[in-house]
């Protein structure tokens, strides 16, 4: 049976693959010493590497973020109370303008009145 040494040695290994339930297994069949001894001396490095880890670092301050302008179009749209989704949708409309013959809006609404050209 391999001294105290040579089994944290073992362990040490095996934990650095598996599991500590696989690594005691693996240990405790090449040893040939009980399972709950070799647990127990698994639990054993696990909480003395525990406190010799490092402590982490206090958390710094986020540094200040510069603040910008807002567009125009958007303090102008926050005025009327025209939503950011409202705001995308319309910007998704005037691009399909491009394509389409001809637009009819009213109420806010646009409708589609033409087909679309052909190039």
């Amino acid at each position: 049976m391999p001294d105290g040494d040579d089994l944290d040695a073992m362990l040490r290994k095996a934990l650095a693959r598996v599991s500590v339930k696989d690594a005691v297994g693996e240990v405790a069949l090449a040893t040939g010493r009980s399972r709950r001894e070799v647990y127990q001396r698994a639990l054993e490095l696990e909480e003395r590497a525990m406190t010799r880890a490092p402590k982490p670092k206090p958390l710094q301050p986020r540094p200040e973020r510069q603040k910008r302008e807002a567009r125009p179009e958007k303090i102008a749209a926050f005025g009327l109370g025209i939503s950011a989704e409202s705001r995308r949708r319309l910007a998704d409309a005037r691009m399909a303008i491009a394509s389409w013959a001809a637009l009819q809006i009213a109420d806010g609404e646009i409708d589609i009145i033409a087909a679309r050209r052909t190039r």
